[in-house]
């Protein structure tokens, strides 16, 4: 992951363009069951451990969720009671059933049960603690900085990776259900609440995830209870979603939401916002779609799309945004951030992004227009000196790298004298910079497009 270090002046243009996100966003309804369970303060898991509960930290449709203690030990975990009308026989087997995966233990972002607790007719179960808070407040905030953006979208994927490859589907990717936890090191994720997920050998959830991020054909049988079981390709709908929220600021269907059946109708169409349909309109708040790269953009419509089998998998999104990561680009006069890729030649609001030039001689000049350039003896004018493959051309954000692979030396000046580059190793280009590759003197340069 690049990480920028922007000016103040471009900081702040970039934070107030994004201080709206989220204001419309419509927001989930939750309805608490009348029936609560009683519970006492200390409680026993079925491991035998004895469990303290501090406070209640929140509450949704099945049950509710207290920040607890184990007796001994200073580091809280999450105690989810499900209420008496959730508390049935198939509530536990799903609940042990999750618990012998011990996620948890494959990966510490994954917040996931590992123990039950069933007697004094309560059903519930422990899982490690997320600290921080939800994703969907950090958007709301507009407090992650476009590198972070991708790095919270990445770490996502990985997470979804892993249960895939563990055979669980989550079944309710939503902002809600990750949080996000920053620390000097950078930012943890973490995912909660897996009590909607399916899994082969595993008893059907009784119900579905937020009505917001499910998949066309999930809300379509709804109310056919013998087809409300998630699979790997409605995750793969949610999961777009969620990427749509994470990389642009705004939900898919942002401005089309007045009423429940204009959400009915707009999560089960195409996207509204794609960029290649006539008469596309422009997104309410957030991020242009314009800042993405045609990958991305393509990612997006392929993942809301109402045929499943054209939604990219985990491994599409991971290669697809490693490629955007390594490419991110603020606009200078605006302050807007975006994805860059060859052919880009404006940022979002229309001004001409820099253009890097590799100056040979007087007459004869390369200019850079992929994100990866691999210069040798024909690009550089023949010498028998350079070798057929000889430095690479990186750009990366706004940088330009080079990178020496040939056989003879490539040098650069600094200071007023020549050093020579160590072979496989970046060196960022500053304007004006001066190399040697082999006996072939180019200097770097840099223009606005026009």
């Amino acid at each position: 992951m690049i990480t920028f270090l922007w000016d103040s002046s471009v900081i702040v243009k970039a934070r107030e363009f994004i201080k709206d996100m989220f204001k419309n966003k419509p927001k989930p309804v939750v309805t608490n069951s009348p029936y609560r369970t009683s519970k006492p303060r200390v409680l026993t898991t079925d491991n035998g451990i004895k469990l303290r509960i501090e406070s209640l930290i929140g509450s949704g449709g099945q049950g509710e969720v207290y920040r607890a203690f184990f007796d001994g030990n200073a580091e809280p975990v999450a105690l989810k009671l499900f209420y008496r009308s959730q508390s049935t026989t198939v509530t536990k087997e799903r609940i042990r059933f999750l618990v012998k995966k011990r996620l948890d233990q494959i990966d510490r972002g994954i917040c996931a049960p590992f123990d039950t607790i069933t007697g004094n007719g309560l059903v519930g179960h422990i899982a490690p603690f997320a600290h921080g808070k939800t994703l969907l407040e950090f958007l709301e905030e507009g407090s992650l900085s476009y590198s972070e953006v991708y790095a919270v979208a990445l770490q996502i994927v990985d997470l979804v990776r892993t249960l895939i490859e563990h055979g669980i589907i989550q079944g309710d990717l939503q902002t809600q259900n990750i949080k996000l936890h920053r620390t000097r090191q950078g930012i943890d994720l973490y995912m909660i609440d897996f009590d909607n997920y399916s899994a082969v050998g595993a008893k059907k959830p009784s119900m579905l995830g937020m009505t917001l991020y499910i998949a066309p054909e999930l809300r379509k049988k709804r109310k056919n209870a013998n087809n409300q079981i998630p699979t790997e390709y409605t995750d793969r709908f949610s999961l777009g979603v969620l990427m749509h929220e994470v990389l642009l600021h705004f939900h898919p269907i942002a401005g089309f939401d007045e009423t429940v059946d204009d959400i009915n109708a707009s999560m089960v169409s195409n996207w509204k916002y794609d960029p290649s349909l006539p008469n596309t309109p422009k997104n309410p708040h957030g991020y242009p779609v314009s800042t993405l790269n045609p990958e991305l953009t393509a990612m997006l419509r392929r993942s809301l799309s109402p045929m499943q089998q054209s939604r990219p998998s985990y491994k599409e999104w991971q290669q697809a945004l490693e490629t955007a990561s390594a490419n991110l680009l603020i606009c200078e006069n605006c302050g807007i951030p975006m994805v860059n890729y060859m052919g880009r030649t404006k940022c979002p609001s229309g001004h001409h992004i820099q253009r890097h030039i590799l100056r040979l001689d007087s007459h004869n000049e390369i200019y850079i227009s992929g994100m990866v350039s691999v210069l040798g003896r024909r690009e550089l004018g023949g010498s028998s000196a350079i070798s057929g493959n000889h430095i690479v051309i990186r750009e990366i954000g706004s940088q330009l790298y080079v990178e020496a692979i040939g056989m003879n030396p490539t040098y650069i000046r600094q200071n007023g004298s020549w050093r020579s580059l160590v072979p496989n190793k970046l060196i960022q280009l500053k304007p004006n910079d001066q190399l040697m590759v082999a006996d072939r003197p180019i200097q770097y340069k840099t223009l606005m497009n026009e």
